[in-house]
């Protein structure tokens, strides 16, 4: 199922007091002939928020009645995590800091703990990578945290403009567009993109080579990665990696729980314990699709 945002709405209808956070149509997940399945919208109202399904392409996002979303659910407190958390208060002047933050979009289909386990889990790991950086693995700067009720809003992280998905396709294919909405992440400008050094032979060995490197030093702290795709891979000015999203980051030798790995990225078995091959079969197709681009 895929999410659109060209519905998308974020400001006040005259005087209502509510806020359109999101309104968006659901669609099949195919990519030759997507099937309208109905509008999601998310809005917030006197400091609650709620979501909505509607099966109306027109639907007057002002109008309806949602069900209510439990923020408990969505962010977990400094005592969930229960670890060492780095907190950051971000200067407005920092335009090179990145806030990634929950996208309520998700809270019908996956509710209750997933939201605050996904968070949880990744600062636990971004955490670990603080004391021991990598080159090519996303910088954490630390947290948002709600000292009144305890809670980890956000995460805040170096910013970076280009995925490897964007740089290599250098698209404007909707569904990617719709997928690079969907994770949460903000949309290059056209210009800026297009100014791009575009990949040759050598940038493409140098970033299968620091993708390897990058996924050893998380090995050797004890995880796997287990996303691994070509959205999950930043690109610096000068073509270097920067692996991103650790939310599907397991302890090697454990039970996998929860996601792990993207369709069409991930290992073709039911794989159930968390190992470094998961990793090393999604740099290899990481590898392939850079041959086909």
């Amino acid at each position: 199922m895929n999410f659109y945002s060209e519905k998308e709405s974020r400001s006040d209808k005259g005087m209502s007091k509510r806020k359109v956070i999101h309104n968006n149509q659901s669609c099949t997940d195919s990519d030759e002939d997507p099937q309208y399945l109905f509008n999601r919208v998310i809005y917030c109202e006197n400091s609650n928020y709620y979501y909505a399904d509607v099966r109306d392409m027109k639907v007057d996002p002002y109008t309806v009645v949602g069900k209510k979303i439990h923020i408990e659910n969505v962010y977990p407190t400094t005592d969930d995590i229960g670890e060492r958390i780095t907190e950051f208060i971000p200067d407005d002047t920092m335009s090179n800091v990145y806030e990634k933050t929950p996208n309520l979009l998700f809270y019908p289909d996956l509710k209750k703990s997933k939201f605050s386990d996904n968070i949880t889990k990744e600062v636990r790991i971004l955490e670990a990578l603080k004391l021991s950086p990598h080159p090519n693995i996303i910088k954490y700067l630390g947290c948002k945290i709600d000292h009144h009720t305890k809670q980890v809003r956000s995460i805040y992280l170096k910013k970076h403009k280009f995925t490897l998905h964007k740089i290599a396709n250098h698209s404007s294919d909707p569904i990617q567009s719709a997928e690079r909405w969907i994770e949460n992440r903000p949309y290059p400008e056209r210009s800026a993109m297009d100014n791009h050094t575009k990949l040759n032979v050598k940038d493409k060995n140098k970033i299968v080579k620091q993708l390897i490197s990058a996924t050893k030093h998380l090995h050797n702290m004890g995880y796997i990665h287990g996303d691994i795709n070509p959205s999950n891979i930043l690109i610096d000015g000068g073509n270097n990696v920067i692996l991103i999203d650790f939310d599907s980051s397991q302890k090697i030798g454990e039970k996998i729980k929860g996601k792990c790995g993207t369709p069409g990225w991930e290992m073709p078995t039911d794989e159930k314990i968390a190992n470094t091959a998961i990793d090393f079969f999604a740099i290899g197709k990481v590898a392939r699709f850079l041959e086909q681009n």
